[in-house]
């Protein structure tokens, strides 16, 4: 998404990578050409670097829901074919400054293809995963592609547990492992899933 806002004609070069530069509004331009291989160039050497800038459109993975740029690039200073780039990680390198380690480029809203610079931060795993909780996008429970239980399940299995059904019993009836059991009596998954509370007897 773009900011109408931002200056989008103000260029900065990317602090690692040569030949790319970009606004922080999100646009990207390269100066790399791909030139066909001569001798006078060595002979393998297929790129080469101009005074020419090109704008470098910007796609989206809809499978990850992320936008990338490609572009010629280099690695460990030599040249290389097309190489594929998240935008919020080249914004954030620019703009933010270096990725801490162990850091992920985190969006602020939970929309990640909201990749304006100011929807953007470094954030740990742990930081993100409470992120996408929070916004509903973390696949969570039964939105999970592998899981084998769901809410519904779960809460009929906190129930036998409340009345003292054996774990192995309760796991063999619902075709899962002993330890998926005895984790969800102690409530370290699907925590979501309210406890088991009994219904009042009248008096």
């Amino acid at each position: 998404m773009d900011n109408p806002q931002i200056d989008d004609t103000v260029w900065t070069l990317h602090p690692t990578i040569p030949g790319v530069r970009l606004t922080r509004n999100g646009r990207f331009q390269t100066c790399w050409q791909k030139v066909y291989p001569t001798k006078k160039l060595g002979g393998g050497e297929c790129l080469r670097m101009t005074d020419r800038w090109r704008d470098v459109p910007k796609y989206i993975n809809k499978h990850y829901r992320r936008y990338y740029v490609t572009f010629y690039a280099t690695r460990n200073g030599k040249p290389r074919a097309h190489r594929n780039f998240l935008v919020a990680v080249l914004l954030a390198e620019t703009f933010i400054g270096p990725r801490p380690p162990g850091h992920l480029v985190c969006h602020n809203n939970g929309d990640s293809t909201d990749d304006r610079l100011e929807n953007l931060r470094y954030d740990t795993p742990k930081g993100n995963s409470r992120d996408a909780i929070k916004h509903g996008v973390a696949p969570r429970g039964s939105k999970h592609g592998i899981a084998k239980l769901n809410e519904e399940k779960v809460a009929e299995i906190r129930k036998l547990l409340f009345y003292g059904e054996r774990v192995t019993a309760i796991a063999r009836q619902y075709g899962v492992s002993f330890p998926v059991i005895i984790s969800i009596r102690d409530g370290k998954i699907w925590t979501h899933v309210p406890p088991y509370v009994p219904e009042p007897q009248p008096a």
